[in-house]
């Protein structure tokens, strides 16, 4: 058995991130733990969920995604 994977969503689009979490649960050993939907929501919940994976949208609003992630990984 696998083990679960807890996910954080990142994304300005309500409707993809609603779809995501419709859609992700199906996947077993998936678990969404937090969402965000700008550069800062991204940092602080990514800090309190400590997920195993992100998923980002790439032109998140107010500040691109590279110094997002940056920013994640000195932390």
């Amino acid at each position: 058995m696998n083990a679960v994977k807890n996910i954080v969503i990142a994304d300005s689009s309500t409707l993809l991130r609603e779809g995501l979490k419709r859609l992700l649960p199906e996947m077993k050993d998936l678990l969404i733990t937090g969402e965000a939907d700008d550069d800062m929501e991204t940092m602080n919940v990514v800090e309190n969920a400590k997920p195993d994976i992100l998923l980002i949208d790439l032109h998140i609003p107010k500040l691109e995604a590279a110094p997002v992630l940056m920013a994640l990984r000195e932390r």
